[in-house]
Parts: structure tokens; sequence; C-alpha cells
């Protein structure tokens, strides 16, 4: 009857411990750990360093640092890319007034709106780009003429060429009068 209890009794030990085999690691592994802590206090206080009674949690607070750093360097970050953009946008204007130089505010209007679409990779190609479309559009091609158009006087004939009748009647004999004077 001894055997048959002390077989039963290593059944039951061998099924206790699959099934915690788990919590049994896990309990090893801390008297384990405790050990090696009383240990190292032990070293600590035979060679009188202290370390200080209230507990000090040095992760939480590395990771408190390492969260603050990551909001700085963001910050930072954002900063750099704003000022890279306006300092992009400041070289563009300037590149866009220099090219204006010359053209009168509708023309500069009218530039403006047809270089809204320009794409360019820098400040160069935008320029030469900006430079065509002004060429393209803005040049002003004078007629030749055989003389110079002041040489010859003009002649008016009389006061009938001049349209007598309507709202232009009173333009048009004033600028009659300057002519002939």
């Amino acid at each position: 009857m001894t055997d048959r209890v002390d077989q039963y009794l290593d059944y039951v030990t061998e099924e206790w411990m699959k099934e915690n085999e788990v919590a049994i690691e896990n309990a090893l592994k801390v008297e384990v750990a405790e050990q090696f802590m009383n240990k190292i206090k032990d070293l600590f206080t035979e060679n009188y360093i202290s370390v200080p009674e209230d507990k000090v949690d040095l992760v939480a607070e590395l990771e408190k640092q390492k969260e603050e750093l990551e909001g700085k360097l963001e910050e930072q970050v954002n900063k750099s890319i704003e000022a890279k953009t306006a300092t992009e946008e400041l070289k563009k204007y300037k590149t866009f007034s220099e090219a204006c130089d010359g053209l009168t505010m509708t023309q500069i209007d009218k530039f403006s709106k047809l270089s809204e679409g320009i794409e360019y990779e820098s400040n160069d190609e935008y320029k030469s780009k900006l430079d065509l479309l002004k060429e393209h559009y803005f040049t002003s091609k004078t007629a030749k003429s055989e003389g110079d158009l002041n040489s010859e006087p003009v002649e008016i004939d009389s006061e009938e060429s001049v349209n007598s009748t309507g709202p232009m009647a009173a333009y048009s004999k004033a600028i009659t009068r300057s002519v002939r004077k």
C-alpha cells in the first residue's frame, strides 16, 4: 500500500509540475534575482557605498526625459522646415520681382497669373522659365518706319474734318486748337 501511495504522490507531483511549470520557473527567477540584489547590497555596505533608501524609478525618469527631448527635436525640425520654406518663397519672390523689371502693373498681374503653374527644381531654372515666359508674352516689337515720325508734320485740312456732332465734339475741338497753336 505504501508503494501505491508513493506512486500516486509521484504522479500527482509530476502533473502539478507540468501544469505550473511557468509559475515555478518565474518563482525561481525571482528568488535568484532577490539573492543577487541582496548580495549586491551586502557588497555596497561592505565597501561603504551608500544607496538611497527611497526608491528612485530611473527608467521612468529617463523615459520622460527622452519624450521631452523628442518633442523638442520635432519642434526644431518643424521650425527648420518652415524656415526653409520661407527662404524658398523669398528667393522665388526676389526672382519674380527681378523678372518683372520693365513691365507695367497690368503686365505684372498677367505675368503673375501665367507664372503660377511653373514647376522648377532650382532658382536658376525658375529664372530661365520666367525669362522665357516674359520674352514670349511681353516683348514689344516696334514697327520699323522709313523715317522719323516727327519729321513730317501732320496737316489738318479744316474744321470740316473734325466731327462736330456727338459727345466727342468738344474733345475734337480742343485737340484741334492745341495742334494749331
